[in-house]
């Protein structure tokens, strides 16, 4: 996500480019932004991030509980040179699952 300064920044930079005589899609281009975002942010307010992020949690995420097992499981003596794709199986043959391999990974 780009911040506020850097995106007032950017646009500046593309106009000034412009007046210039540079061509719009060169100067977006040079900043490796697509004219439509640079349209966006040079609107009235388009400075503003209007995103809201998630309202709530996954129903499925990990809890902080699950989420410190699987921390002390992979820092633990007789895991701690094994990678997730390791450690999983190896849980599994013990008859314990914890979490997924992706979530080792997270």
């Amino acid at each position: 996500m780009i911040l506020e300064p850097q995106r007032s920044e950017a646009v500046s930079l593309i106009l000034e480019a412009v007046s210039s005589g540079c061509r719009l899609f060169k100067a977006c281009e040079c900043l490796e932004i697509d004219i439509r975002t640079y349209k966006r942010w040079s609107s009235e307010n388009g400075l503003v991030d209007k995103r809201n992020g998630p309202l709530s949690l996954p129903k499925h995420a990990l809890t902080e509980v699950e989420k410190q097992t699987i921390k002390t499981i992979c820092t633990s003596d007789l895991y701690r040179d094994a990678s997730p794709a390791q450690i999983v199986p190896r849980l599994a043959d013990e008859g314990r699952y914890i979490a997924s391999e992706s979530s080792f990974y997270r």
